[in-house]
């Protein structure tokens, strides 16, 4: 599992991919391809969408896509399903060999952090080690969630 940082504090734009080995100069060059999934297809219906996501990662797998990423979208059910980013990601693991799962990001106020290294733990024990992890420090301005009081 990799966990990935980002840095967004003001004159800092840095993404560190931490607990890796170090790669070699071979590896470094190499180009990974993936999918990002956040939106779900206009019209479509909240059992869909998941089936959707579903079948857009086995299609991953099959053509040799290196991962697919999922957004965490809270309290927007028209754009997105995906609001249990862990939970999809433990499915598509269950589902795939090869293919690595991601989740970008998770939004750290909005979860206890033992509750979610517990949960990272268990979806890399499932995955076999082919989990991705990207963690977001805060909420946007412009989120829904600012107007939580433990979001802030």
């Amino acid at each position: 599992m990799r966990w990935i940082a980002r840095d967004v504090r003001p004159g800092r734009d840095c993404i560190r991919a931490c607990g890796m080995d170090r790669a070699t100069t071979e590896e470094a060059a190499a180009v990974h391809f993936g999918i990002f999934v956040e939106e779900m297809r206009h019209g479509a219906s909240q059992a869909s969408a998941f089936r959707d996501v579903f079948e857009l990662a086995d299609r991953a797998e099959a053509w040799g896509i290196d991962c697919v990423w999922l957004g965490e979208i809270h309290f927007n059910p028209a754009r997105s399903v995906i609001s249990a980013s862990l939970q999809v990601a433990s499915s598509i693991a269950t589902r795939t060999r090869r293919l690595r799962v991601g989740t970008a990001v998770q939004v750290l106020p909005l979860n206890h952090p033992l509750r979610i290294a517990e949960e990272v733990a268990t979806v890399d024990h499932i995955s076999q080690g082919r989990f991705e992890k990207v963690s977001f420090p805060g909420i946007a301005e412009d989120d829904p969630l600012t107007c939580l009081p433990y979001a802030l």
